[in-house]
């Protein structure tokens, strides 16, 4: 089954790390108006709680070009393939859903997203490397879909929950009546399957029972005509067998 990857908040990785640097730098600047009232090293790194190694470094590079040695130089490392405002393209092209792209359904996989980058930029990434990139530096994760049916109507469920759920229950509280909300289903007994890891060309085998069960549950949710939070006053389940050919 395809992974789905969605976006937890893009910029968040990026933020982190610019706040890093901040709080760096304000101590090393904070280390330089020490090394001006002529505080030693050893003495600065106890009252900013770092090494006496880092301290002597900040005293050097004081020395050597004063205080904007000691300024941020901005993020270190090798420079990215991707700009922050190419990720932000990135971004919005995939915020528009697989479909749209030409492919079957709305999960995005790390081939389909590579895909989408290298039409959208020209640059083309290994799969291996572009989790790197989703996780870090877009803030996206692999996530399980929620299911939702097409039919549902979000205007007419705020409606209902608006207009309808008090007015029903002032009815019930004017008749001293309760509200029950009452449903039943049925669930299979048998053994989920999932992926797991095995040998090149020899797949797992699953043993259950041929004969296998389903559970049938019911349950009602009251609300009492006094209010107050909602209740499940019973609840019962039956195991049945389904026959075999």
């Amino acid at each position: 089954m395809p992974t789905m990857l969605r976006r937890a908040n893009a910029p968040a990785g990026r933020a982190r790390a610019a706040a890093q640097r901040t709080r760096r730098q304000a101590r090393r600047l904070q280390a330089a108006e020490l090394f001006a009232q002529g505080v030693r090293s050893a003495q600065v790194a106890r009252m900013l709680g770092v090494s006496k190694q880092s301290a002597s470094r900040w005293r050097a590079a004081w020395q050597g070009g004063g205080v904007q040695a000691l300024a941020s130089k901005g993020p270190t490392g090798v420079k990215p393939r991707l700009s922050d405002g190419d990720l932000e393209r990135v971004a919005q092209a995939l915020g528009k859903g697989a479909s749209a792209h030409g492919f079957t359904g709305e999960l995005w996989t790390l081939r389909r997203i590579a895909t989408v980058i290298e039409r959208e930029t020209g640059v083309r990434y290994h799969l291996g490397h572009l989790w790197a990139v989703l996780h870090h530096r877009m803030g996206w994760s692999v996530q399980r879909p929620i299911r939702r049916a097409v039919e549902r109507d979000e205007d007419a469920i705020a409606r209902w929950v608006a207009e309808d759920w008090p007015r029903i229950k002032a009815s019930a509280r004017r008749r001293k009546a309760r509200i029950v909300f009452f449903d039943e289903s049925g669930a299979s007994l048998l053994p989920n399957v999932r992926r797991t890891w095995a040998p090149v060309g020899q797949p797992p085998v699953l043993r259950h029972p041929f004969n296998w069960k389903r559970a049938s549950m019911a349950a009602a949710l009251c609300y009492g005509a006094g209010g107050g939070a909602p209740r499940c006053p019973s609840t019962s389940t039956r195991a049945a067998t389904t026959p075999t050919a």
